[in-house]
């Protein structure tokens, strides 16, 4: 069994802990890792970036496809080879929100998880089905890091 990882990045305000986001991308956790031993202070910054980056270079490319199947000069097998790849990109879309609401449902648990034990920056949680690894990431926002 395959087990899954979802990074929580979590904030401390007044005795409270507030997500300020649930990651289970495989790279955006690498790189979350790597910009907090790298010093920074919102890593979220730079993986937003990153996605938007990511997001633009598919958009470019979707519309790139879409040109392909618009144009009747092109033989009918890269047509098809469009097609399919426009029918891969909703199953992808489709499996990503399925993605988005597990990570949803995890990280509302694994915070409860997290409060009992807040010294845990790691965990596993187990259901008959599937295990996921969660790793606590604890950042503060600029305000607050400069107020101190």
């Amino acid at each position: 069994m395959k087990i899954g990882t979802v990074a929580l990045v979590i904030e401390h305000q007044d005795d409270q802990v507030v997500l300020r986001d649930a990651i289970s991308d495989e790279t955006e956790i690498e790189l979350l890792e790597k910009t907090l031993q790298n010093g920074y202070k919102n890593p979220l910054d730079k993986i937003y970036r990153e996605r938007a980056r990511v997001a633009a270079e598919d958009e470019e490319f979707g519309d790139y496809v879409e040109d392909l199947v618009m144009r009747n000069a092109f033989r009918s097998d890269i047509r098809e080879h469009a097609i399919q790849w426009f029918r891969s990109r909703i199953k992808i879309e489709k499996l990503r929100k399925n993605e988005e609401e597990a990570v949803s449902v995890i990280s509302k648990f694994a915070i409860q998880v997290y409060l009992e034990k807040p010294k845990r920056n790691e965990f596993i949680l187990t259901s008959p089905n599937a295990k996921v690894k969660v790793k606590i990431f604890k950042v503060e926002t600029e305000k607050k890091s400069q107020a101190a």
